[in-house]
């Protein structure tokens, strides 16, 4: 976004054109364009100095001046050998020399400008009008999400108003009247949110002639506070509803609040993949990501981590879940002073909510939770004696209990942890009904068996 405010103001529009171009075209950028004006221009000097040269030689025919410079000096060479040219006078010679010393200067910028004129000439013009029109259009749009975003009480307006050939001024109008330009009054958190916000609007109005919906975003808010940058995404993710949306980033804990973000507004989970430096260290190696609770735990597991770091995943992991667990599933819990709940105090009352789960990989899962905050404990999370001496297979039963309930009870579209809905006439041998998860937002859940 700072490439927006380097650019030099007066060819400022013409950063867009690359947006309506058509694909696979070059096109004439204004410095081509002074190219191609400046080779006119020498053009009608040449040919002012061809007239007054032949003026001189009383030629009454006019050809038109030579292409090369090798052309003319042959040219002047016979001239300078007629007898007629001997016999000049003095001061009609040393007049000749100046026509002469013109002529060569004007012939010489005309054959340097040539070929690259020719190549300007040859690429179509920039449609001004065309970018002129459309910010016209969309300032109003950039005005009222800026607002929102940026929560700039004191910000009346945000004018965008084209000037010249390829100018583009941006104003704010102020609420006490003034007009000011944004880099003497914006940070420069909300100066890159500006110019993004522009941006954007023109890739949507590029969308509407021809372009394809797809935006990356490369680790656009690094100087954006965290406010102002979730603000942002939840605009932007409205606005490009039916966009395909790539964003990188370098801040895992912004990771996993986008993911949130994009999961509440689209009701699906984004997909998420991480490129980390390859073993050999030749290049750059992609790994399916993942946000959440199991993020860490995935992690340890696919990479054959020691069974120490599995179970100590594992514990983390479990901790998390239940306690969503004992909300979403309504368990029953003896109240703590403060309403602190530890592991111990919500694990117990999971569990048995849990039993009465109507998947038997649920139920044979839960029973082995317990044995997991015990490896948490014991192995993952303090020193021991002998926490080595776990198998990497005991480890990695642990963490494949807790992957299989959260996975279980997490909505496959939302990402978020589902409530329980009771199966009616269906009880087990406790007396207790028999339940599934459901996610009553998508009103999908856990499949019966």
């Amino acid at each position: 976004m700072e490439s927006f405010w380097a650019a030099q103001e007066s060819n400022r529009l013409e950063i867009f054109w690359d947006f309506f171009k058509p694909i696979d075209s070059e096109w004439r950028s204004p410095a081509e364009q002074r190219i191609l004006d400046d080779y006119y221009e020498s053009q009608k000097y040449l040919e002012k100095d061809w007239r007054s040269y032949l003026e001189f030689l009383q030629r009454s025919r006019s050809p038109v001046p030579p292409k090369s410079m090798e052309v003319f000096e042959r040219q002047l060479e016979r001239r300078r050998g007629t007898p007629r040219f001997r016999k000049l006078p003095k001061s009609d010679l040393i007049y000749f020399d100046k026509l002469v010393h013109e002529l060569r200067w004007s012939l010489q910028r005309e054959i340097e400008l040539r070929p690259r004129a020719v190549q300007a000439k040859s690429k179509p013009t920039i449609d001004y009008d065309l970018l002129r029109e459309i910010l016209s259009e969309s300032a109003p749009r950039v005005a009222r999400m800026f607002k929102s975003i940026s929560q700039s009480d004191w910000i009346d307006d945000v004018t965008l108003a084209p000037y010249g050939i390829s100018g583009l001024s941006t104003k704010l109008t102020l609420s006490n009247g003034k007009t000011v330009d944004p880099t003497d009054i914006l940070s420069e958190a909300n100066l890159d949110l500006l110019a993004l916000l522009i941006h954007i609007e023109m890739q949507i109005a590029a969308s509407t002639r021809g372009q394809a919906r797809v935006l990356i975003l490369d680790d656009v808010f690094q100087s954006v506070d965290a406010p102002l940058r979730q603000r942002a995404m939840r605009v932007l993710i409205h606005e490009l509803s039916d966009w395909q949306l790539v964003i990188t980033l370098h801040d895992r804990l912004w990771m996993e609040i986008l993911a949130r973000i994009c999961t509440d507004a689209m009701g699906v989970s984004p997909s998420l993949i991480e490129l980390r430096k390859s073993p050999d260290g030749e290049g750059p190696t992609v790994y399916k990501s993942s946000s959440g609770l199991l993020r860490d735990l995935y992690f340890v597991r696919d990479h054959i981590g020691s069974p120490v770091l599995l179970v100590g995943a594992c514990g983390r992991a479990l901790e998390a879940m239940v306690d969503y667990l004992s909300i979403s599933l309504r368990c029953k819990v003896v109240r703590a002073e403060n309403d602190k709940y530890s592991i111990g105090d919500l694990l117990p009352s999971v569990i048995e909510v849990l039993s009465h789960n109507v998947d038997l990989g649920v139920r044979d899962s839960a029973k082995r939770l317990k044995y997991a905050q015990f490896s948490r404990n014991t192995f993952g999370a303090h020193h021991h004696a002998e926490g080595d001496l776990i198998s990497p297979e005991e480890a990695l039963d642990v963490a494949n209990a807790v992957i299989k309930i959260a996975e279980v009870s997490t909505c496959t579209k939302c990402g978020l942890t589902m409530g329980r809905a009771d199966i009616d006439g269906d009880t087990g041998k406790s007396g207790q009904k028999a339940w599934r998860f459901w996610c009553r937002k998508h009103r999908i859940g856990q499949p019966l068996p």
